[in-house]
């Protein structure tokens, strides 16, 4: 984790260099699963648990990387925990278990880049 967090620090650095004074902000990924998304997935017990673990270590690369950098940090991961996989209305798109299409599971679906995207801008109007 320390890896991660250390290359997105870097990266965040470089930009900063680059543009001495910019305002730097970091939006986590939103969140994709939670407890009860087992039967929204193809996934095991087992293996939602593993991923589940990936995703909270995602979100505290981001965490930490904005503390040591001084970015701020928009937190989509906190503002969708009701809209993992299994919810009423879920942010992020299925896992597509079509070659083809796998490529796209996970991502946001537009409701969740709406509300990211509304996020932003409230953030932004400050």
């Amino acid at each position: 984790m320390e890896r991660a967090t250390a290359g997105l620090a870097r990266a965040i650095d470089k930009g900063s260099r680059k543009a001495p004074g910019a305002r730097v902000l970091l939006i986590d990924y939103l969140t994709v699963l939670d407890e009860g998304s087992g039967e929204a997935t193809p996934f095991s017990d087992e293996e939602v648990g593993q991923l589940l673990a990936i995703q909270r270590a995602i979100g505290q690369v981001f965490s930490d990387a904005a503390a040591r950098t001084g970015a701020e940090l928009i937190r989509a991961s906190a503002m969708s925990t009701d809209h993992a996989l299994g919810s009423t209305q879920p942010w992020v798109q299925p896992f597509h278990q079509v070659m083809e299409q796998t490529g796209g599971s996970f991502h946001p679906n537009e409701a969740g880049m709406t509300a990211i995207a509304s996020e932003l801008e409230r953030v932004l109007s400050v």
